[in-house]
């Protein structure tokens, strides 16, 4: 099995994020992100976590959790953590499998 890099993996996330906020964000988070993403935007790469997938899609099997990645998209706090998250992306490692998942910000 190929399977895609971290990078790889982060940069694919934030692709599709960018490329579909428009129509899942508020204009104001939009806007507070663009303003702001440079300074203190991130996009972090994390294993999936289980409960929050289960609940918003309990169709997808993660048991084998090697096989995902999880990109949380947002705007960090002073110690880098991401306080204010506008997506949760959940990519396949695999790269023949084009899985992508994402629960936006409410």
């Amino acid at each position: 099995m190929a399977t895609l890099t971290d990078d790889e993996i982060i940069d694919t996330a934030y692709d599709i994020f960018l490329e579909l906020a428009s129509d899942n964000l508020d204009s104001a988070d939009i806007i507070l992100f663009n303003l702001q993403f440079e300074d203190i935007g991130a996009a972090e790469l994390y294993t999936p976590d289980l409960e929050i997938w289960q609940q918003h899609q309990p169709d997808i099997d993660l048991t084998n959790q090697e096989l995902y990645a999880e990109v949380l998209i947002g705007l960090a706090d002073n110690s880098d953590h991401i306080n204010n998250v506008f997506a949760r992306v959940l990519l396949s490692r695999d790269k023949s499998q084009k899985l992508c998942h994402i629960i936006w910000k409410d």
